[in-house]
């Protein structure tokens, strides 16, 4: 009876806060527009950082469409210098909904010409020029062909920022400040194939030539700022310069192309009548790394942490990850992590990557990311002894315990700790169950933990919160 009383308590409570939401949804929207509004309209997040070298993946996606991933985009604090490699599809906006400082961009750097990491250029200047009331053009540095892009956009954007000036006031639209004004990075020659062409202020920047042919030059970049290093890959196959200029670095920022998928993707294009897009899957295979080829780099340059981005193809869950990254664990023992938009690689703490930038992201979501091999064991280990607790209806610290029990449930936490090495060693691992939960003859009614990583907007479900577990 009291059993049932309870039920009915709860089931009318529910029904009160429906009726509540449902009869005051406007008064709640724009309660909940406000505190947007106030946490991040003009927030320059940027300036919350350390001082350091912080990377802001503002697109981690190639020409294929993408619903969570940009376009090729990287968004570069070095202390108070700012600036951006790539202009990919999306990338701009991504920037801005992350409080990046578009309007201090001092310099942009194309690492080639292809339409994928140039065909947001435009956009990205004209946010840089109202942003900052800028009173001189933007620079864009790239290989030789820049002076044209960068005119071709001039030209595309010219009679859009007579209204922005008409309508906003120079003070804002400045003409003077309108556009880009191209700089043609020279590429490097003799051995290794590397550069410095910026060395300012405690900023070093290397240009790297890589391997991308037919594209003549291709560029990677490697950035260096107080003892700490990134190294931007741009498109590239295996490249022994890139390993060379990349050594000892932080993070290397890898493109990746899984050829087994995009050989599915041309076999079915084919199969299907689509003789060209089976022709264009094909062509892209040689051209770009594995992942696995993007490992070896990392091992060889003896990179803390490897990052993969431009990837090829899309992969709409992270649940595919793991097929993404095939052997790639195998060719390096340091972390590993699939890029994903509106994340900061923050190298002033050992590489980890923290997610809080993005919207509902927070500073120590992966504070797993960049420990050694064996601290990261050991905190797997005790994120899944908190969860065998939880799942067997113990007690947690500060009394918490999860309803229902769920002293049955497979160990499906293949992420809890957001490594490659989780990943694999989770799915060999199942919780025993207390005596008493074995021979009940039903199935426990638990849910499983997330099996995908809390990013911008995924969390983990409840169970796993009220569990203890971090990342």
């Amino acid at each position: 009876m009291r059993l049932r009383l309870l039920v009915l308590g709860v089931v009318g409570l529910v029904a009160v806060a429906a009726a509540c939401v449902f009869l005051f949804q406007r008064q709640i929207g724009e309660a909940m527009f406000r505190q947007a509004v106030d946490e991040n309209v003009g927030r320059d997040r940027a300036a919350e950082l350390p001082d350091g070298l912080h990377v802001f993946v503002c697109g981690s996606g190639s020409p294929m469409p993408d619903a969570l991933r940009a376009g090729p985009c990287l968004g570069v604090v070095a202390g108070k210098h700012v600036i951006v490699v790539d202009a990919g599809s999306g990338g701009p906006r991504r920037l801005a909904r992350m409080g990046f400082p578009v309007g201090r961009i001092e310099k942009v750097y194309l690492t080639h010409l292809h339409s994928d990491h140039i065909d947001s250029l435009g956009e990205l200047m004209l946010q840089a020029w109202v942003g900052g009331s800028r009173g001189q053009p933007l620079p864009i540095a790239g290989p030789q062909g820049v002076e044209d892009v960068v005119a071709g956009f001039n030209a595309a954007y010219r009679i859009d920022s007579t209204y922005r000036t008409a309508h906003h006031g120079a003070d804002v639209a400045n003409p003077a400040g309108f556009g880009g004004v191209a700089e043609i990075i020279p590429a490097p020659v003799g051995p290794g194939k590397a550069a410095v062409i910026h060395d300012q202020d405690g900023v070093k920047i290397t240009v790297i030539g890589v391997d991308h042919a037919p594209v003549e030059p291709a560029f990677g970049f490697r950035i260096d700022y107080k003892g700490r290093s990134v190294v931007i890959s741009g498109d590239t196959t295996y490249s022994a310069e890139l390993v060379a200029a990349a050594k000892d670095t932080d993070v290397l920022l890898h493109e990746a192309l899984q050829p087994v998928m995009v050989a599915q993707m041309r076999d079915a294009a084919a199969a299907k009548g689509q003789p060209n897009i089976a022709k264009v899957m094909g062509d892209i295979l040689d051209y770009h790394a594995s992942p696995e080829d993007a490992a070896r780099a990392a091992t060889a340059a003896n990179a803390k942490a490897l990052v993969l981005y431009h990837i090829v193809p899309p992969l709409p869950s992270s649940l595919l990850d793991a097929a993404f990254l095939g052997d790639a664990p195998a060719n390096y023992k340091g972390p590993i992590r699939v890029a994903e938009d509106a994340v900061v690689t923050d190298l002033m703490s050992e590489g980890r990557l923290e997610v809080g930038v993005g919207p509902g992201g927070n500073l120590t979501a992966f504070t797993a990311f960049g420990l050694e091999s064996d601290q990261r064991h050991a905190l797997f280990d005790a994120n899944l002894a908190t969860l065998k607790t939880a799942w067997s209806g113990g007690t947690l610290a500060g009394g918490d315990k999860l309803y229902p029990a769920s002293p049955t449930l497979v160990d499906r936490i293949w992420q809890a700790t957001f490594t490659v090495p989780g990943a694999r060693r989770a799915p060999r691992r199942r919780v025993t169950p207390p005596a008493a939960a074995r021979g009940r003859g039903r199935r426990s009614r638990g849910v499983p933990t997330a099996a995908v990583p809390p990013t911008s907007d995924r969390r983990p479900c409840s169970s796993g919160r009220r569990a203890g577990v971090r990342g």
